[in-house]
């Protein structure tokens, strides 16, 4: 009898270190968790900026001002008048 109370206390001795242990374990994953979605919420912003800042950049070096200014003084390239401009039509080829 005295045998039996001792395995039930050793067992429920294991019981508890091992439910102690599983509490520890599982708040450690959590914090790790927490700590790289933070991580990557803050990565999401940091790229979320640059794709901004790519945008304004894009939208700055696509102006037509800018481009026109491009050709005029850098290439220079100067506007012509439609009535100067002869077009050519070929005849469409037919297989």
């Amino acid at each position: 009898m005295k045998r039996l109370h001792f395995i039930t206390a050793m067992a429920a001795v294991v019981l508890a270190v091992g439910m102690l242990f599983l509490n520890v374990w599982q708040s450690f994953r959590y914090n790790r968790i927490v700590d790289e979605v933070a991580a990557l919420e803050m990565e999401q912003k940091r790229l979320l900026e640059q794709n901004k800042r790519l945008i304004a950049g894009t939208a700055v070096l696509s102006s037509p001002g800018r481009i026109d200014e491009i050709a005029k003084d850098e290439l220079g390239l100067e506007k012509q008048d439609p009535t100067d401009i002869i077009r050519i039509e070929l005849p469409e080829e037919r297989p």
